[in-house]
């Protein structure tokens, strides 16, 4: 899940990096275009810019149109525009020179349009369909060049290879940044005037061409003159205004080729920063909450659990419990981890009781080995002392205390190598089929012989039909005599306990209640009565069994393929039921 999770959120996220892309991409190739659009009109204003201005402008109730910002344009161009209606009436005017006539007559017009008859500027016309309206534009423009090309004619002097121009004349040239050449009729220059260097001193006929027509790639406008009277061609050449206004970047930023480069470079910058953004949010999102499991896990190791289980709670979570951004991605994750601090809580307890429980039985063991050897040690030093003199039936009683201290500690002994062995898996027995309900009855009637159980009551229950079942019995003996004597030990005298065998009909299985109307036991108690590690018998009281018998009782049962259930009530006695079933497997523990 975690996978699946993880590869559809970066999925989503590359999706709308690639999304952010496009968008950025529409906006770079749009600059372009109106760009390219604005270099073409700066390069030729009509028609391209008398297009634009019809296009774009507002139109008055009146039908006049308004577009300041082209219109600023045009004045900047150093042309003009004029409007006209169907009958040559002039309209509106655009940055127009006083000299311009207010009606143009329909065929006067023509001529001064395709033969440039006695009309004293370069003339375009131009008609364009708006709104279902036609519209009628004169376009013309005397630049300050053109100006000054005439004064050249009618003041400049040839002299020696240079040409001289009066002091009026010379000044206007410097100021505008001018220098003139004089062609003869093969293009090669004759003379000129404050000529720079690296200026070419021969032209053909295509590069005067291309130099009128397109004068941005070489930063100057150049105006030519043919004198009819001497055969040479007048050659001025000037700034062109886009080439004084511009800085260096914007140089770079008047032709084609710069703009595509400043566009690519956009997008390849706003595609790094998109990516660095992306980057970030991906290490602030995706990186805490990793670097947040692995201080936990670190936490683990230095023993800060309840702190870790805490902090897990307050980082991942809200006040309402629901999961923060960020973290919601690795729930699983940090629900195992919670878990796992559960866990580790857990068994750090319970090795902290069980060591508890450990020293404890090991000091109620201590106490237990120590009392009956304390006992033997005693009788043998009065045995041994010269100045008693013991009768034949002192010594017997002594050895019999001490016999039966010695058997104390044997079983002791014993008990304490099965459970190990058992827990272990070091056994092995084989179970031979017996009738259950014979073994019982006899294992209680040996019991209830027992002199310490001389004042309880002691009786079984088996049913008329016998319970054939496979049984180890030494095992099931011991299994019996550790629950009577448990039952028995623990309670007040005159302890009441009945055995009784049952046939399990639901499993096709066979189970064993003992009951006893005794003391009953607290939950502690009932909590730990299997537990090894729980403290053994007090010998100084009774000392029959080794303590260690429901440990014992409970590998046996489970090592025969049973279970235990215990029920008890303080003040009304205990119920313990052994449940053997036949779908069970005897195996070993």
């Amino acid at each position: 899940m975690l996978l699946r999770r993880l590869a559809a959120r970066f999925a989503l996220q590359m999706a709308m990096a690639c999304v952010l892309l496009v968008i950025v991409a529409v906006f770079i190739v749009a600059w372009m275009i109106d760009r390219l659009d604005e270099i073409e009109i700066e390069r030729n204003f009509a028609p391209l810019g008398i297009s634009r201005l019809i296009e774009e402008a507002e139109v008055t109730p009146e039908g006049l149109i308004v577009d300041s910002q082209l219109l600023n344009r045009l004045e900047a161009d150093g042309g003009w525009l004029q409007r006209l209606d169907e009958s040559g009436e002039v309209l509106q005017s655009f940055n127009a020179p006083p000299d311009l006539p207010d009606r143009y007559i329909p065929g006067q017009l023509i001529d001064f349009w395709l033969k440039g008859e006695s009309f004293p500027y370069p003339l375009g016309l131009w008609m364009q369909v708006k709104d279902g309206k036609l519209y009628t534009f004169l376009y013309g423009g005397r630049s300050p060049s053109e100006d000054m090309m005439r004064r050249v004619l009618d003041e400049g002097e040839i002299i020696e290879n240079q040409i001289d121009f009066p002091s009026a004349a010379s000044e206007l040239l410097r100021s505008r940044k001018s220098w003139v050449q004089v062609l003869n009729a093969e293009g090669a220059e004759v003379a000129s005037w404050q000529k720079p260097e690296g200026a070419p001193s021969n032209y053909s006929l295509s590069e005067l061409v291309q130099h009128v027509h397109n004068p941005v790639p070489y930063r100057m406008e150049m105006y030519t003159k043919h004198d009819d009277a001497t055969g040479l061609t007048w050659v001025l050449q000037s700034p062109t205004r886009q080439a004084e206004r511009e800085s260096e970047i914007g140089k770079l930023l008047s032709h084609e080729a710069g703009v595509m480069i400043v566009g690519v470079a956009m997008f390849f910058a706003a595609a790094l920063v998109i990516f660095l953004i992306l980057s970030l949010w991906f290490a602030r999102r995706f990186m805490t909450p990793i670097v947040r499991i692995l201080q936990w896990i670190r936490g683990f190791s230095e023993g800060h659990i309840p702190h870790v289980r805490d902090n897990i709670r307050v980082v991942s979570r809200n006040r309402k419990g629901k999961w923060r951004r960020g973290y919601s991605l690795f729930r699983d994750v940090i629900a195992s981890v919670h878990e796992l601090a559960s866990v580790w809580q857990r068994g750090k307890e319970a090795e902290e009781e069980t060591q508890k429980y450990r020293e404890e039985w090991i000091a109620g063991v201590t106490h237990d080995m120590k009392t009956p050897l304390a006992s033997i040690q005693g009788y043998a030093h009065m045995l041994k002392a010269e100045k008693y003199d013991w009768s034949n039936d002192e010594v017997r009683a002594f050895a019999a205390t001490i016999l039966e201290k010695a058997e104390f500690m044997d079983q002791l002994m014993n008990d304490l190598a099965l459970t190990y062995r058992m827990k272990s898996g070091e056994h092995s027995v084989q179970l031979v089929t017996e009738d259950i309900g014979r073994l019982l009855v006899e294992v209680v009637k040996r019991t209830a012989l027992h002199p310490a159980y001389a004042e309880a009551s002691i009786w079984s229950d088996v049913p008329p039909a016998p319970v054939m079942a496979p049984i180890h019995a030494p095992w099931f003996e011991r299994i019996v005599e550790n629950m009577i004597a448990n039952g028995i030990l623990h309670n007040p005298p005159g302890t009441e306990m009945s055995v009784v065998l049952k046939r399990e009909e639901e499993n096709m299985g066979w189970s064993i209640t003992f009951k006893d109307n005794g003391s009953g036991m607290e939950q502690e108690l009932l909590d730990r009565l299997f537990d090894r590690y729980y403290r053994g018998t007090n010998t100084q009281g009774r000392t029959e069994g080794s303590g260690l018998g429901m440990a014992v009782t409970k590998e046996l049962v489970q090592a025969l393929g049973g279970r235990i259930q215990v029920h008890s009530v303080q003040g009304q006695g205990t119920v313990i039921r052994i449940v053997f079933g036949s779908e069970s497997a005897y195996k070993r523990a």
